[in-house]
């Protein structure tokens, strides 16, 4: 399994409130093997950049759609693309009359300062990237580097949950 599957799996498990344990079988003397070395430090680059997304996160109103995984933390909301085709995307689960979604006043990209612009409405946020996002550095996968991208997105409407994390 890949570093990037590896990623895919863990999403879906926490945006469904589930974990995951990841084995690592070593070789008979008790060494890894250097290309599990590599995806583990891949999907440690990874986590870095994204891990708001994923620590101490609770599922969203909706755990997902195609190959998107929302998750929630802090009062903001975090759209995993686990595909993302470096263009405009839309994201129907943001739509403007959700149950605990107020109105989108920010939308970022964990890991880049690229600029993007979003619009909300019935049929949900679209969100437009102004320029081009590099890859992540230092991950080797570039599958991983380049389509798993983490939107973190702000909005008014603040949660009361018992399960929220503590600041």
């Amino acid at each position: 399994m890949d570093a990037k599957k590896v990623i895919e799996l863990l999403m879906q498990n926490v945006s469904r409130n589930g974990t995951m344990l990841l084995n690592l079988t070593q070789h008979g003397r008790g060494d890894l093997d250097p290309e599990l070395i590599r995806i583990c430090k891949d999907i440690g680059a990874w986590l870095k950049i994204n891990g708001e997304a994923v620590y101490s996160s609770r599922p969203f109103e909706v755990s997902g759609e195609n190959s998107v995984c929302y998750t929630r933390n802090n009062g903001n909301v975090y759209a995993t693309l686990l595909d993302w085709q470096d263009g405009s995307i839309t994201l129907k689960a943001m739509n403007d009359g959700g149950k605990t979604l107020g109105k989108v006043s920010k939308v970022e990209m964990l890991g880049s300062d690229v600029a993007m612009t979003f619009i909300q409405n019935n049929q949900g946020l679209t969100v437009t990237l102004k320029g081009t996002v590099q890859p992540f550095a230092g991950i080797a996968d570039q599958q991983l580097a380049s389509k798993c991208r983490v939107l973190r997105i702000t909005h008014d409407k603040g949660w009361i949950n018992d399960d929220d994390p503590v600041q």
